[in-house]
């Protein structure tokens, strides 16, 4: 460690396998957007949790004395697990997957990424950076 970090309180050790973690997590994202990209969906899913839960609610505009927490039995624009998602997939070979013809164009923007010291870096972010 050098003489300025020890001053500081900086554990060069703990601020490197940091660095290490959030350049693999930003990989592992950058890999995800490729094989999406290309419609890879096999590779996708061998990235993906047996145990995914793919949740988006709708959200509703509320006064801040009606809100309440977000619901998965309420609206939602997604609620999918792995194997729905899969089905999802299998849909766009039959033909009849109109919304996807022509096909969505997508933007990936892989932004505020942030690790601790955790094993579940990306689990810890708030709901709106993930």
């Amino acid at each position: 460690m050098s003489a300025e970090s020890v001053a500081a309180g900086i554990d060069t050790s703990i601020v490197n396998a940091e660095i290490i973690q959030w350049f693999e997590v930003n990989q592992l994202y950058t890999r995800e957007a490729q094989a999406l990209d290309v419609e890879d969906y096999e590779t996708w899913f061998s990235m993906l949790c047996e145990d995914l839960r793919y949740w988006m609610p709708a959200r509703e505009t509320l006064f801040r004395k009606d809100e309440a927490e977000d619901d998965p039995r309420n609206m939602n624009f997604y609620n999918e697990t792995l194997d729905t998602l899969k089905m999802r997939v299998s849909r766009l070979g039959t033909g009849t997957a109109w919304s996807e013809n022509p096909r969505t164009r997508y933007r990936h923007l892989i932004t505020n990424v942030a690790v601790t010291p955790s094993d579940h870096a990306a689990a810890n972010q708030p709901p709106t950076w993930r």
